[in-house]
């Protein structure tokens, strides 16, 4: 459950969420067999479907829908459903009728993750706020195989754990935003070119232009994946384990 505004919202808050969860096994093996299953439902109850205003409904008027936008909130709505496909995902209204349902709901294991209690909690120590799950909690070695495991079998990846995969997801064509200055981009592609001709691992070198499948399929088979500044841990935190 993530109670914060989506303007506070944050990609690291789902992965805090799976580490805490994680917790619950630890026996997680290192193909991603585990006791547990995935989380039933991830509710966001401050956060609603659509970001903009509900549309006036008129007696009388055209039946034609609508195109609604979607709310925004630190993580891609694919990658959520590519990651837990079987999790069902509560906004603002559905978390509404739950509260104010007469049916007793009974939810059997719920995981919290509050912004601002995390930020007390680890402002001594001098850690992120997101870091509380992997600092105060005892997981697996393997915590997040489960997740990235079955993410690789809905994106149908084949892994070769035998092959280290360098990848560099480059923002260099894109005409705003934060990029690499032109020198270290150059440097950066010129140092990787080297580490596959000195060494028996494969670089790859793809553009923020590629499609989203395309880069997810390539960060599910990278040990090591370099983004440029905006990517953010969002969709890196799918890559091969080391």
């Amino acid at each position: 459950m993530l109670t914060r505004h989506p303007s506070d919202q944050d990609p690291r808050t789902v992965i805090s969420l799976l580490r805490a969860y994680s917790s619950l096994d630890a026996n997680v093996t290192s193909d991603g067999a585990t006791t547990l299953a995935l989380p039933s439902r991830i509710a966001y109850p401050r956060i609603t479907y659509f970001s903009d205003p509900q549309p006036l409904v008129v007696e009388g008027g055209s039946d034609e829908l609508i195109p609604r936008t979607r709310t925004e909130f630190g993580l891609p709505h694919t990658l959520t459903k590519s990651l837990l496909p079987s999790t069902g995902i509560l906004y603002y209204r559905d978390w509404l009728d739950l509260h104010e349902s007469e049916i007793p709901y009974v939810l059997e294991r719920v995981v919290i993750a509050d912004r601002g209690a995390a930020t007390r909690a680890s402002a001594g120590d001098g850690l992120p706020y997101w870091s509380a799950p992997f600092k105060d909690f005892t997981a697996p070695k393997d915590w997040w195989e489960p997740a990235r495991s079955g993410l690789s079998r809905v994106m149908r990846v084949a892994e070769n754990s035998n092959e280290a995969v360098v990848t560099y997801i480059s923002r260099q064509e894109v005409e705003s935003g934060p990029t690499l200055r032109p020198g270290d981009h150059d440097v950066l592609v010129k140092e990787l070119e080297k580490l596959a001709r000195d060494t028996k691992c494969t670089v790859k070198i793809i553009p923020h232009s590629a499609p989203w499948q395309d880069k997810l399929s390539a960060i599910l088979r990278s040990t090591v994946c370099s983004l440029s500044p905006s990517l953010r841990y969002r969709t890196s935190y799918a890559h091969a384990p080391f």
